[in-house]
């Protein structure tokens, strides 16, 4: 396309507090958690947006990954 100048205009749009964001030390806290899970309640996973990432597509991760680790308990 070529083009050469600069735009005419732009916007830019910040939706605040429309995703949530993990505070500093947050997967350091998480791994505490499963770790303590693991030790005291071993049948027990966490999984969802709370987590490890806040979309569909990571929450379906998360399930998968979870299924995985009950599969290979059961074995």
């Amino acid at each position: 396309m070529e083009i050469n100048k600069p735009p005419l205009f732009k916007v830019v749009s910040r939706w605040h507090n429309a995703m949530p964001q993990y505070t500093v030390g947050h997967l350091d806290r998480l791994e505490t958690l499963e770790n303590k899970l693991a030790e005291h309640l071993p049948n027990v996973y966490v999984a969802g947006a709370s987590y490890r990432g806040v979309g569909l597509p990571d929450c379906i991760k998360q399930a998968k990954s979870v299924v995985q680790q009950i599969k290979q308990k059961m074995n």
